[in-house]
């Protein structure tokens, strides 16, 4: 490297080159204008270096040149190796000295004469440049046969969603429908509540689909759309049979063009949901397929209004009976939940472990940044032990004749520790929409440790 310094290998010829340019363009440079003379001076000198002269000098050159294009301000020159002898650092940090040009003229001269030196260098690179274009081939080839695949199975949910559409939906959704239950003979038949609350779900389902990274999640969707439409149907036509209190011909009419529009309006949605799924929709593919799921609800909804909707008593029947298995079931739950202070203090310390297992993966989440579903999980363990708890406490401070001495203290700190857990839940909340919101991580783990201080205070007050 010392034999060759820098700036008595280069002319003065200016290079209008880009460095990264340079050396592809040298071959060209040497079959077709000659350099000029103090150039072909320059190269001279570079064909009387040693093999390893040569290789330190090219590898010194390459650095340089690595070293211009990353443009880091904080490496003003190449570092010093020690490795190297200080008279070739030196002439490494020269490099740097040397105006754009001139390095230029610099690395082309390096990588003509690397060619004559070294010609199997680049048969080597282009082998190496045409197995890499081979292989990045092959990749493109197994994508697309993973899109053709997938283009073909969409198309044939979409043939068997159009085909339901078009017979009217018979077995939709994989089943067919199952006859109503049989009504009451003072019951006039109408629509069922259920089958109306299953329509709704479908819909919020598709909505929720539509803004799904997977574009053909809709027509699953959409299966349970055309179901519940059947379904509704075929309750409707139930009603339009039903002798004990027919019709007007006025409501006839009506229900014949609310069932036309159903048909156009469950047509439209379909044509929305196929343009979303494959891609053809454009860019407000979701907003006209929300926009077509309203148009066929408000149908759905006038086919209601002019049948009726069955089911509202029945419901508040089972509505009652269900509440007042809750009420026995809350009543028998919190006789179990009144314990003994000897009890209650032996539950509190087996939950407190379970706190702090739970808060110490929190901790440990937060410190990797890992704000997944586990984080979640955990949070919601967390919240899920302290409510329990706090369950057991209070019915056991209000009902236990024992905790009566302590009954004010303990619902003391039971109310500091929820307003804890609800500040550790809003916060694990804010972070997993913002993992950088470092104050948030640091309320957190503020809020982590006192709901494990308010907890072990519980286990306190009952000693």
């Amino acid at each position: 490297m010392a034999a060759l310094a820098p700036s008595r290998t280069l002319s003065s010829t200016s290079s209008r080159r880009h460095p990264s340019t340079t050396m592809s363009c040298a071959r060209s440079s040497r079959t077709t204008v000659p350099p000029a003379r103090p150039r072909q001076n320059a190269r001279d000198k570079l064909t009387r270096l040693t093999k390893m002269q040569f290789q330190e000098l090219a590898t010194d050159v390459y650095d340089e040149m690595s070293r211009r294009l990353a443009s880091n301000p904080e490496t003003p020159f190449l570092p010093v190796r020690d490795d190297f002898h200080p008279k070739r650092n030196q002439a490494r940090q020269k490099l740097a000295t040397l105006p754009k040009n001139r390095f230029k003229d610099l690395a082309a001269d390096v990588f003509f004469e690397l060619e004559v030196r070294f010609p199997e260098l680049l048969e080597v690179s282009n082998r190496i440049e045409a197995e890499r274009i081979v292989g990045q081939l092959k990749q493109a080839r197994g994508e697309n046969e993973d899109l053709r695949r997938n283009a073909e199975r969409d198309a044939a949910t979409i043939r068997d969603l159009m085909s339901r559409l078009q017979n009217g939906g018979a077995g939709a959704a994989g089943t067919g429908a199952s006859p109503s239950a049989p009504l009451p003979s003072e019951q006039v038949p109408g629509i069922s509540e259920d089958k109306l609350n299953g329509y709704r779900d479908a819909v919020d389902a598709l909505v929720r689909a539509s803004s799904s990274e997977n574009r053909t999640d809709v027509l699953v969707a959409m299966k349970q759309i055309v179901f519940a439409c059947k379904t509704i149907t075929e309750d409707v036509e139930a009603r339009e049979a039903d002798a004990r209190a027919p019709l007007s011909v006025d409501q006839r009419e009506d229900l014949v063009a609310c069932k036309s529009q159903l048909t156009q309006a469950l047509t439209m949605l379909m044509g929305a949901a196929k343009a979303h799924a494959t891609g053809t929709g454009g860019y407000n593919s979701g907003t006209d397929l929300e926009r077509a799921a309203h148009g066929l609800t408000d149908t759905i909804y006038s086919l209601a209004d002019l049948v009726g909707v069955t089911g509202g008593q029945q419901q508040q029947q089972q509505q009652q009976q269900q509440q007042q298995g809750q009420y026995q079931g809350e009543q028998q739950q919190q006789q179990q939940r009144v314990m003994d202070v000897d009890s209650l203090r032996s539950y509190l310390e087996q939950q407190t472990d379970s706190i702090v297992q739970a808060i110490q993966s929190l901790l440990v989440a937060m410190r990797n940044n890992a704000f997944d579903g586990q984080f979640m999980d955990t949070v919601n363990q967390i919240n899920n032990i302290v409510q329990n708890l706090a369950d057991a406490c209070r019915d056991t401070f209000h009902h236990e004749p024992q905790a009566a001495g302590v009954r004010n203290q303990g619902l003391d700190v039971l109310e500091r520790l929820l307003q804890s857990n609800d500040t550790l839940a809003e916060y694990a909340d804010a972070i997993v929409h913002d993992p950088d919101m470092k104050p948030s991580k640091q309320k957190l783990a503020g809020a982590s440790y006192e709901v494990a201080k308010f907890t072990k205070e519980l286990v306190s007050v009952l000693e």
